[in-house]
């Protein structure tokens, strides 16, 4: 008798999800609509017991139109083996495997010098620590790649008023994961009046691309035309928006001024009729009375 596993994650995903644990009888199945939930860089682990001398199972996927019997793309081996003393075998699961099982049913077979006991999901499930003033402009399960073959998507656009607001010294943040050894992470944006595609120069630390808005003409135009994620080999998770706040009142007395072309003193006064020397702020720009 085939097992089907159920899967539900509630709230946050937890670390070590159970998928199936029960008496092995003929096999153990995965349902497609349990496959459907999980993600690129989950971990797949089959709790199993072995003999001294070791022992293997079978794992593999199929269904409609000819239930043939396929090896999962990034195992090579539907008989993996399991040395004396190991309690699980794992198996982390790509983009390029997810794609391959849509709307397959994964197969799992214990073998006769084996005992299968359970089967779990394992995800991340840890969150970085927040940034102070980041806010979090789009959420999502993006997957990214120069070949369709390999992912569903080939590039990410995003949508109008995303970066709404945006100034210069602000950072954007994509936060990616990964189960590739060299992804590629291109982040491009139109600009100038011919809305030529250009690269931004950013930087990637810990699957997370960072970038620091350089000049209040690219904060403008990614306002305006947005950006569009290019690459190969990841997904995309997240995208933030960290401002720049004020460090001295100054920056604040100079946007006020800007703001009705008034004169104010360093105290963010405002001055009518200057005549004792100092130093003001006068139409956004700060200036000397000798």
């Amino acid at each position: 008798m085939l097992l089907v596993a159920a899967l539900t994650f509630t709230g946050v995903k937890a670390a070590e999800n159970v998928i199936w644990e029960d008496t092995y009888v003929d096999g153990i199945e995965i349902s497609s609509t349990t496959i459907a939930t999980f993600e690129a860089g989950d971990v797949l682990r089959v709790y199993i017991t072995v003999p001294e001398s070791g022992g293997n199972f079978k794992i593999c996927f199929k269904g409609e139109p000819d239930w043939s019997e396929t090896a999962i793309p990034s195992i090579d081996n539907q008989w993996p083996w399991v040395n004396a003393g190991e309690t699980y075998k794992d198996f982390t699961l790509t983009q390029d495997d997810l794609t391959a099982m849509t709307g397959k049913n994964i197969y799992i077979y214990q073998g006769e010098n084996s005992v299968i006991t359970k089967i779990t999901l394992i995800t991340n499930d840890s969150e970085p620590e927040p940034v102070e003033g980041e806010q979090i402009v789009w959420e999502g399960n993006q997957p990214i790649s120069w070949n369709t073959e390999v992912a569903p998507g080939i590039q990410f656009e995003t949508t109008e008023g995303t970066f709404d607001g945006l100034k210069k010294n602000d950072i954007i943040k994509f936060y990616t994961t990964t189960t590739y050894e060299e992804p590629q992470y291109v982040v491009t944006y139109k600009k100038g009046d011919g809305w030529e595609w250009t690269d931004l120069e950013t930087t990637v630390a810990d699957g997370i691309i960072s970038y620091t808005v350089t000049d209040e003409i690219t904060a403008t135009e990614i306002s305006e035309r947005g950006l569009i994620l290019r690459g190969q080999a990841y997904t995309l998770t997240k995208i933030t928006v960290t401002k720049e706040n004020p460090t001295t009142i100054n920056d604040h007395r100079v946007s006020q001024a800007v703001a009705d072309k008034k004169t104010y003193n360093l105290q963010g006064m405002e001055v009518k009729g200057v005549s004792l020397k100092g130093i003001y702020v006068r139409n956004g720009k700060k200036c000397v009375i000798k």
